[in-house]
């Protein structure tokens, strides 16, 4: 019996730690690169996805200085944003943008989605309901 425990041909669950050299750093942060890379790509496509199903959709306010006054705000909406534009900016800008939108298309829907647990409910009424 002590026998068939000892002799089991199963492999431990736990890898030794492979020794890195400088090829597998370059391999690894080049891997990482790409990943960046491509992350950075779906963002910026996706931005310019929103901004043609959404032209009408306001992204950003910019002061905007006439003869006879100063200093307006005006929406810039999304039908401004073309690819070069958007390949030049920063990501963090993108991600903003993208925001904007997403809140414009939220608050352009009729329906509001409930959430399952409502927060102002206190546990009681939650108990009473399930009895």
């Amino acid at each position: 019996m002590w026998g068939l425990f000892l002799t089991s041909n199963t492999k431990p669950k736990f890898k030794a730690m492979k020794r890195m050299y400088a090829n597998d750093y370059r391999r690894e942060y080049q891997d990482r690169v790409n990943q960046l890379e491509k992350l950075d790509a779906q963002i910026r496509e996706r931005l310019l996805l929103l901004g043609t199903e959404y032209p009408e959709a306001p992204i950003a306010k910019q002061a905007h200085t006439t003869r006879n006054s100063t200093d307006d705000l005006v929406n810039i909406k999304a039908s401004s944003l073309n690819k070069s534009y958007v390949d030049d900016c920063t990501i963090e800008v993108c991600i903003v943008y993208i925001q904007a939108i997403e809140a414009y298309v939220a608050g352009q829907h009729p329906h509001k989605q409930l959430d399952l647990f409502d927060k102002t409910r206190e546990d009681s009424q939650l108990r009473n309901n399930r009895l």
